[in-house]
């Protein structure tokens, strides 16, 4: 399931249940708990999942 609240023109707040994080948009800070987290914390083999440059970029955002 997929929920977007819109809080302020161009700004989104995205939750992930499966994972307990929050993304903000589009300046893509990810957050679980209090901290700001890597994208892809604790996710299960994202490179055999996502092709390399999507990786790259994510990582680069960190």
């Amino acid at each position: 399931m997929f929920v977007d609240i819109r809080t302020t023109a161009g700004i989104d707040v995205c939750e992930y249940p499966d994972s307990g994080k929050i993304n903000i948009l589009p300046y893509q800070e990810i957050y679980q708990g209090q901290d700001k987290v890597g994208y892809y914390l604790n996710e299960d083999k994202p490179a055999e999942k996502w092709p390399p440059e999507i990786i790259r970029d994510a990582a680069a955002g960190d």
